[in-house]
């Protein structure tokens, strides 16, 4: 092998090796771009989803004007994550929805438990 025929592979085979680093580096940067636009998605959808259904119970109580009890906004976003988190991306059945909405409800009286005064 001549010194023009080493070069050239030489070349080449540099060529290569960035031509796969930076394309390993582009992807790696793309799916974390995704994931975190996935995390930005989700925290959306469960903060909207948390404060419409309280500002749903405070218009509520505005219009009946009867006495209930008033749960605090965190208790909605911590039932709103876990029915995110159980109903999101699986496949609903009968069977288990049950469940799911008996674990959603454990988690919002939990909550709500906790964010009562203390004395």
């Amino acid at each position: 092998m001549d010194s023009s025929t080493s070069a050239a592979l030489l070349s080449a085979g540099s060529f290569a090796a960035g031509v796969i680093i930076s394309g390993f580096f582009n992807f790696l940067i793309a799916w974390m771009n995704k994931r975190s636009e996935e995390r930005r998605q989700y925290r959306d959808l469960v903060i909207q989803g948390a404060i419409a259904n309280w500002k749903q119970q405070m218009e509520a109580y505005a219009i009946h004007q009867q006495p209930m009890i008033h749960v605090p906004l965190h208790v909605y976003i911590l039932q709103m994550m876990k029915f995110a988190d159980l109903f999101l991306d699986r496949e609903l059945d009968p069977q288990t929805m049950g469940e799911r909405l008996d674990e959603v409800r454990a988690v919002a009286s939990e909550a709500m438990r906790h964010s009562e005064p203390r004395s």
